[in-house]
């Protein structure tokens, strides 16, 4: 089995997908279906799953990336991005784990230092899941 453990999704549709106002830079090269695109991609390549990462630009707007894997629910997984310093971040992920919490493979704190998660502790004992490891 082949798994690709790092690919991101960027669709042209900024309405329906619109562009954070803290990214850290806007990509030149967007898709109208990106799931369909990065799917065939995948096939050609002979990937047989993947986990599709959670991309700067859209911030914790993680609307593109729980469409993909609720297309793409056997062969994809993903991960999560929140802001350390966003008061709202813990009912942020509350609520992304009770969307997609078997399908959420990691969390990452968009931050310039180490930062202690303990907050999203709460969340994933809830979803039974196990809180991640700092450090």
């Amino acid at each position: 089995m082949i798994v690709e453990w790092n690919h991101h999704l960027f669709s042209s549709d900024t309405v329906g997908y619109p562009w954070h106002p803290r990214a850290t830079y806007i990509p030149q090269e967007t898709h109208d279906d990106p799931l369909a695109h990065y799917l065939h991609t995948m096939d050609e390549r002979g990937v047989d799953r993947a986990v599709i990462v959670q991309p700067e630009p859209y911030g914790d707007d993680h609307t593109l990336v729980l469409d993909a894997l609720a297309r793409g629910p056997e062969r994809l997984r993903a991960t999560a991005l929140f802001y350390p310093k966003d008061s709202d971040a813990p009912r942020k992920l509350e609520e992304l784990v009770s969307r997609a919490s078997w399908r959420c493979a990691s969390t990452r704190i968009a931050a310039r230092r180490c930062i202690s998660i303990t907050s999203a502790m709460p969340a994933c004992a809830r979803s039974g899941r196990r809180p991640p490891r700092s450090g």
